[in-house]
């Protein structure tokens, strides 16, 4: 049976302010230790994101994808 290892919670430093790794480097590092695949959960609530609160809703959301 082939087993599969995915990493289901992690953050990119483009959208998480909590995040110091870009999203290259970080499927570069989990591809180097055997991950199958990762789920990026990045912030985009709550002030913990890499996007401005102060603009306006749209532009917050095409800056954000």
């Amino acid at each position: 049976m082939e087993s599969f290892i995915y990493e289901i919670h992690c953050h990119t430093n483009e959208g998480s302010t909590c995040a110091n790794i870009s999203g290259a480097e970080l499927a570069h590092l989990y591809k180097e230790k055997g991950y199958s695949g990762i789920c990026i959960t990045d912030h985009f609530f709550k002030s913990n994101t890499t996007v401005p609160d102060n603009l306006p809703w749209q532009e917050r959301i095409d800056l954000f994808c």
